[in-house]
């Protein structure tokens, strides 16, 4: 992707480029995501959990969609099959993690919802906490969404989405074969510009989605 700034003057108009800015570490890039959960997706996630402990692993990012389904984050920078995470465990580690989840009923998620908020409060992150939150998950899901949910209704399924600068053609190809075997996957790109100034002002953060589903 490349990133323009139109400058029109009485003369002429002209165009300058934008630089691209690579996080110095994924615990960077997960700050950002975590601190703008809107870029996660086109639609509103609500957060309950991050460096999540399970069976399975550490999930960087968990949240909730307005059905009450986990969302499980895999975050990488660069490229989604480079680094600390091959193609062949760039689409494992979320599978695995969302097995986990698939056992916690709404209490088991409250449990990490709590310990969540805990970590918080302890200001284990920089993140503004949301003055209207701090109560139960119940409660704190139907002031994010504006609707309420029975305890039943939690965790009816589990997502999976693979967050990277750049999602490769051979991890977009392995997730729209698991999309047809019936898995919720979603890859999006998440790419930072500035300006050559160097201004952190001028920063522009591009999210793209690159396999999506249907929300229904």
């Amino acid at each position: 992707m490349r990133l323009y700034e139109t400058i029109t003057t009485d003369r002429e108009a002209s165009v300058v480029a934008y630089d691209q800015f690579h996080p110095a570490s994924e615990e960077l890039l997960e700050n950002r995501l975590h601190q703008n959960p809107r870029l996660l997706l086109e639609e509103q996630i609500f957060i309950i959990g991050r460096q999540v402990r399970l069976e399975t692993g550490v999930a960087d990012l968990v949240g909730l969609d307005q059905w009450g389904n986990v969302v499980v984050f895999e975050v990488k920078i660069g490229r989604s099959g480079s680094g600390s995470a091959s193609e062949e465990t760039i689409l494992s580690q979320p599978q695995n993690y969302a097995q986990s989840l698939s056992s916690y009923d709404y209490e088991g998620l409250n449990e990490l919802y709590q310990d969540y908020q805990e970590r918080l409060t302890r200001g284990e992150w920089n993140v503004d906490e949301d003055s209207d939150l701090g109560g139960n998950l119940l409660t704190d899901f139907e002031t994010t969404f504006g609707e309420s949910l029975e305890p039943h209704q939690f965790n009816s399924t589990q997502r999976m989405v693979v967050v990277a600068e750049e999602i490769t053609r051979r991890t977009e190809q392995n997730v729209r074969y698991l999309l047809d075997q019936g898995l919720n996957f979603q890859c999006v790109e998440i790419q930072t510009f500035g300006l050559p100034s160097g201004d952190d002002l001028e920063a522009v953060i591009a999210s793209s989605t690159v396999v999506d589903y249907p929300q229904g």
